[in-house]
């Protein structure tokens, strides 16, 4: 089982809901699902939410690099006018 490394807080969640079922284990006796299982869960969720993070990254990137490309061109026609 490999971790995504992207930090996300899916994994801590995910534990700090554990503790909870256990606590309701030993409440009322609701068994809680299998540490392997949450954290197959766990594993989906965060690749989910890892591919939106580069999704989200790749964006922000190409609409930078329009930016950076309009400033660069409206340099060059302010430099052009100066001379």
């Amino acid at each position: 089982m490999n971790f995504i490394d992207i930090p996300t807080t899916i994994f801590g969640d995910h534990l700090k809901q554990q503790v909870s079922d256990r606590l309701k284990f030993y409440d009322n006796g609701q068994l809680p699902p299998k540490n392997v299982d949450v954290m197959k869960i766990a594993l989906q969720e965060a690749e989910v939410e890892r591919e939106q993070i580069l999704l989200k990254e790749k964006k922000r990137k190409k609409k930078e690099k329009k930016r950076r490309k309009a400033a660069e061109a409206a340099a060059a026609v302010g430099e052009d006018l100066s001379n």
